[in-house]
């Protein structure tokens, strides 16, 4: 037996989700979710993306256990900068939860958008486990510098 009883359990969610919900997790972040690349006659690169608004709660300087340093000249430059959590409930009313739970992105083509900023996901993982589902998912983002010929303005 458990310290926690199921009733406690359930209050726990029920807190999360409404805190998520109500009172955090309500930053625009804009996700370009990748489309395709082909163009009507096979040539060139024609990259399109949609247009996403999603709402999540960020973590500026925070998360530091996977580093994403970047050698320079001057010394190395640590690109991870950026949490972000999405209430797992809401992305599945949006239609964006895989059948085994999991945040439907694509990690090597879609940008995220927060505050004019362009970012790529660097790493996700479920977060805010209760006894019998994680209640919460976090991207790890990696700021980007706007790649040629990316058809959307950062």
């Amino acid at each position: 037996m458990g310290f926690l009883s199921q009733a406690t359990w359930d209050n726990y969610k029920s807190i999360i989700r409404e805190f998520n919900k109500d009172d955090a997790g309500e930053q625009p972040i804009t996700w370009l979710r990748f489309i395709g690349n082909v163009s009507r006659y096979g040539e060139d690169d024609n990259e399109q993306y949609d247009t996403i608004i999603l709402q999540g709660l960020c973590h500026y300087n925070y998360f530091r256990s996977w580093p994403i340093n970047t050698p320079s000249e001057t010394g190395e430059v640590d690109k991870e900068s950026l949490l972000v959590y999405f209430s797992k409930e809401y992305l599945n009313e949006l239609g964006y939860l895989s059948s085994s739970n999991n945040f439907i992105f694509d990690g090597g083509k879609d940008y995220f958008k927060i505050d004019n900023v362009l970012y790529k996901a660097h790493g996700d993982s479920s977060t805010a486990q209760a006894n019998d589902e994680s209640l919460l998912t976090f991207l790890i983002l990696e700021r980007q510098e706007r790649p040629t010929g990316f058809p959307i303005n950062p």
